[in-house]
């Protein structure tokens, strides 16, 4: 498993791809008190206010559902991986095998979203 540090400003610019060209994620919210919380969705949005805003698939009679990730004002830390082989099978079929996580350590939390690997 490969697993590389990008910079702020390519990790900006690869949650900004994901929103532009809504690409299917799947997204898991990690606290420091081991609570997760796992969606499927999109980006929905990148704003000062929620910030990072994730748009879970529903059937439509059920109404929707977001999970918003405050991002502006705080540490982030981004990072590349490629999808554990444990977790391929369960994972990539649908959302592909492409990790982006983003480490927030001033608050001991994790975003991670797993796409498919974007070209260009």
């Amino acid at each position: 498993m490969s697993d590389s540090a990008i910079s702020f400003e390519d990790g900006r610019r690869l949650l900004d791809k994901l929103f532009s060209e809504q690409i299917p994620i799947y997204a898991m919210l990690i606290l420091p008190t081991r609570t997760t919380c796992r969606v499927t969705g999109r980006v929905a949005g990148i704003t000062r206010d929620p910030g990072i805003l994730i748009s879970v698939d529903r059937p439509p009679s059920r109404g929707s559902a977001t999970l918003a990730v405050p991002f502006f004002d705080r540490e982030c830390e981004f990072t590349v991986r490629d999808l554990p082989e444990n977790k391929r099978a369960e994972i990539s079929a649908d959302f592909g095998d492409t990790i982006l996580c983003l480490n927030f350590p001033d608050a001991d939390e994790f975003l991670i979203l797993v796409f498919n690997s974007l070209n260009g």
